[in-house]
């Protein structure tokens, strides 16, 4: 998780029976917020007044990096369909991750940035 998912509260929210919640750090990867989420139209997150309405994802970017979270979770059935339909517009896609002060630390998903090109 790298967004609201920083928030263990906010994870549990999605994945209430994640184990061993952990902040690392993604290498070779930056966030960008650009894209507006319909998933936060649909919900009533965003905030037309505001402009308050694009979701986080992420590219690859040499020699960058930047902290997220990582967990354990059964990934299958109702779960791993539910987290598919709410990220809907990324490409989910597996990346290493490492630990804050660098050691390589395991693999992960991640949302990235997608487009239909």
């Amino acid at each position: 998780g790298f967004g609201s998912l920083l928030s263990e509260q906010s994870s549990r929210l999605t994945f209430p029976d994640l184990e061993n919640f952990r902040l690392v750090r993604v290498p070779n990867y930056r966030r960008l917020m650009q894209h507006p989420a319909s998933i936060f139209f649909q919900r009533g997150i965003a905030d037309p007044q505001k402009k308050n309405w694009c979701s986080l994802s992420a590219e690859p970017c040499a020699g960058a990096s930047f902290v997220a979270c990582a967990f354990e979770v059964v990934f299958e059935g109702e779960q791993r369909a539910a987290y598919e339909l709410r990220e809907e517009e990324f490409d989910v896609i597996s990346v290493p991750y490492a630990t804050l002060d660098g050691a390589p630390a395991g693999e992960g998903l991640l949302c990235a940035q997608w487009t239909d090109a």
